[in-house]
């Protein structure tokens, strides 16, 4: 044990690999092997990875909700992709780009027996956040509702009604913000 020479921590680090059903998921984006793809990880909330698998339709099977910076494009870098299965394989089915540096958080909403995706992101410039809640219909992630620019959001049923609400933190900087 007093024999190792190792110099530096680098060495003893190594990047997390990916399960089995990530893998699938990334293989079938066919971007394995670009170097210019970096996978986007939830910075806070209960969702940390970029792969978020969970029911996002009316069907019983899982979607993958998948996050990555296309690091060549020069506006709208954040991608976000929705797989599906067919036939126990993963297939793409809708992507979305965001004038996004980050992705701040990610949380789900049911109600009306409908299910609503929220995602929080930092805006390129890195100066704001802003919350896109979406909807999955017909394959499509289609954002409904405006952009809420803001400062923080929560997910929680805020009256008791057994649905949840989406509560969006605004900082007023001048007398001219609403």
């Amino acid at each position: 044990g007093c024999s190792y020479t190792q110099t530096g921590i680098d060495a003893l680090l190594q990047p997390p690999k990916l399960s089995k059903q990530q893998d699938e998921i990334y293989s079938a984006l066919n971007i394995t092997g670009k170097k210019d793809l970096k996978l986007k990880y939830p910075r806070k909330g209960d969702y940390k990875s970029a792969f978020v698998i969970q029911n996002i339709d009316e069907e019983e099977s899982e979607e993958a909700i998948l996050f990555y910076e296309d690091t060549t494009a020069k506006e709208r870098p954040l991608q976000v992709v929705v797989l599906d299965q067919e036939d126990g394989r993963w297939v793409m089915k809708n992507k979305i780009t965001e004038d996004a540096s980050e992705v701040e958080k990610v949380s789900f909403i049911t109600t009306d027996e409908k299910r609503y995706v929220v995602i929080g992101y930092t805006s390129l410039s890195k100066t704001e956040k802003f919350v896109r809640v979406y909807h999955y219909q017909d394959n499509k992630l289609a954002s409904i509702g405006e952009v809420l620019r803001c400062s923080n959001y929560e997910v929680f049923d805020i009256n008791g009604d057994g649905e949840d609400e989406v509560i969006a933190m605004i900082m007023k900087k001048s007398d001219r913000d609403v």
